[in-house]
């Protein structure tokens, strides 16, 4: 529930800040040894306190992780995070990165198009109901998607109620040590097998791509004739 919370403070005098993450990725979700999932990293955030408003045709973010009106560079508001938290929830249900495509021209073409296909597509054995519900997340259109995220939050923990009623935040946190164990065994053997090896940085373990700020014109000098909205 923390994009809950963040969509949903208030300042001091009880005005709602309306913070906008935009940049909701799994490079920016961290999972604890006890099981606590938190969000970090709200530095290309968008709230109504902030001065230097985006300016538009500027698109802030991680390709593979924008709502389509985030990728043309229109104004957002927290469903883009909806579906940038869908995003992240297609991947790890299904164990395969959304879109495959690594020309970032191209690339933007296809985010702002969303045609993604339903998860169980790329995963059989997945519920119709699980898929409905991912789905929904990647709606094209914001009205079609969960409108608030304690919505989708409370969807998700009914969902993991009827495949997996027994889970709990300690699993959770166990299933944690024994990735970092893992990771810990994986670069002692690595270091023993070659002494010259620099040690690894924080860097190794990020998924390639950042978070970008451009001018949508500049990518797009050449735009194909059949893009459209």
């Amino acid at each position: 529930l923390g994009l809950d919370y963040a969509h949903s403070v208030n300042d001091d005098h009880g005005r709602p800040l309306n913070i906008i993450h935009r940049d909701v990725s799994p490079q920016n979700i961290l999972i604890s040894r006890h099981g606590e999932v938190k969000l970090v990293d709200f530095g290309i955030a968008k709230a109504n306190t902030l001065s230097n408003k985006t300016r538009a045709g500027v698109i802030k973010g991680k390709l593979v992780y924008m709502a389509p009106e985030q990728a043309w560079g229109d104004p957002v508001d927290l469903r883009a995070d909806i579906f940038s938290t869908g995003v992240v929830l297609y991947e790890a249900i299904t164990g395969a990165t959304l879109y495959q495509e690594k020309n970032p021209v191209k690339l933007l073409e296809i985010v702002r198009k969303a045609d993604i296909p339903r998860p169980s597509i790329r995963k059989p054995g997945l519920t119709k109901d699980l898929d409905a519900l991912i789905m929904k997340a990647l709606a094209v259109r914001p009205l079609d998607r969960f409108q608030t995220s304690r919505e989708f939050a409370s969807a998700i923990r009914e969902m993991l109620g009827k495949i997996a009623p027994s889970f709990t935040d300690e699993q959770l946190g166990s299933l944690v040590e024994t990735t970092l164990a893992y990771l810990k065994s994986k670069q002692k053997a690595e270091t023993i097998a070659d002494p010259s090896a620099p040690p690894m940085e924080r860097s190794d373990y990020i998924h390639h791509e950042s978070s970008i700020i451009f001018q949508a014109a500049e990518m797009l000098s050449a735009k194909p004739a059949d893009a459209k909205r």
